[in-house]
């Protein structure tokens, strides 16, 4: 009886133990590989709405080789057996998790589709985490005009638009699907990283600086920029703006800060308040003649018409305009 009653016990305990089988998702189905764009098709995806990139960058410009971790905050607007990412496949994806689950994935040309572990029921948020490396190369567009991560003589620049964000992380990279974003940046001390939003954190260890820059702000992923050379960086407060400035010793950029805010309070004045924290814009050498003046989010070379280029900063950030 005792030899019993001590059997009985010990299953009992060990009951709790056993896994529960999960619950099938009902109607999950694929995400659809783009966003139905006219002019891109396959550009963006489609079954979840992404609401936050966190980038960890490694790059080094002497080799042009790049390692990156990308962790995207989604909510699945369908149930999702699969979805897709955008990237190009001359970067390798080592490893893919969702909600730290290890996740099939396969890469063909600039898509890459990535099966969870379960199927995601309809407005769960979930994480990915993306492992991967290479020598990231731009993109050219039907016009013959290149995008993404370009090279320079001292680094590397980003002009993304409309296509050029696959070239270096993954994600989904339609305008429409607008997201906040955080760049950890870690480049040779010899060099500086901007990238958007404020400059949080910069710190130096064994002739490497890791640069921190947080955008609160949901933008389009065509705005998201690393610019890495030997810049000379300034960031300042100039009457109610907080202005960040990096220019390329080779350039002459007087009252380079100095020009952002009257332009700003010109089109406040039409528009409504500056939707974004701070401002500004990197002065850069580029393998191309044409020039592109970009207010923050998304530093590039400075034009003539800056106001162009500053007034984009109300329409990419959904603010209504009057």
């Amino acid at each position: 009886m005792k030899r019993l009653l001590a059997l009985t016990a010990a299953a009992f305990i060990t009951l709790p133990l056993t896994p529960a089988a999960a619950s099938p998702v009902h109607g999950a189905r694929p995400g659809a590989p783009g966003a139905g764009d006219p002019y891109f098709p396959e550009q963006g995806n489609g079954g979840y709405d992404a609401a936050h990139y966190d980038l960890t960058l490694d790059y080094d410009p002497a080799t042009g080789r790049l390692q990156g971790l990308a962790r995207i905050t989604a909510r699945a607007t369908q149930a999702l057996s699969r979805f897709n990412l955008d990237l190009v496949d001359t970067l390798t994806v080592r490893s893919v998790t969702v909600d730290g689950r290890a996740a099939a994935h396969a890469q063909s040309g600039s898509e890459l589709v990535v099966t969870p572990a379960r199927a995601l029921p309809r407005g769960r948020a979930f994480t990915t985490a993306i492992r991967y490396d290479g020598e990231p190369v731009h993109v050219v567009d039907p016009d013959g005009s290149m995008d993404g991560w370009i090279k320079t003589s001292d680094g590397v620049y980003n002009a993304n638009e409309p296509q050029g964000a696959k070239s270096w992380f993954p994600g989904n990279h339609h305008m429409t699907d607008k997201a906040t974003h955080r760049f950890t940046v870690t480049v040779p001390s010899t060099r500086v990283a901007v990238a958007n939003g404020d400059l949080v954190r910069r710190t130096s260890r064994a002739g490497r600086t890791t640069y921190v820059w947080n955008s609160c702000e949901p933008m389009a992923n065509y705005l998201a920029t690393v610019t890495i050379g030997a810049f000379s960086l300034t960031d300042t407060r100039i009457g109610r703006y907080r202005v960040t400035t990096a220019v390329d010793p080779q350039q002459s950029a007087p009252g380079f800060a100095e020009r952002h805010p009257p332009v700003l309070d010109y089109f406040s004045g039409l528009f409504g308040p500056y939707p974004y924290s701070s401002t500004g814009a990197s002065s850069t050498t580029r393998p191309r003649s044409a020039t592109r003046w970009r207010p923050r989010p998304g530093p590039s070379t400075p034009a003539r018409p800056a106001s162009r280029c500053s007034r984009t900063s109300w329409r990419t950030s959904g603010s209504a305009t009057r």
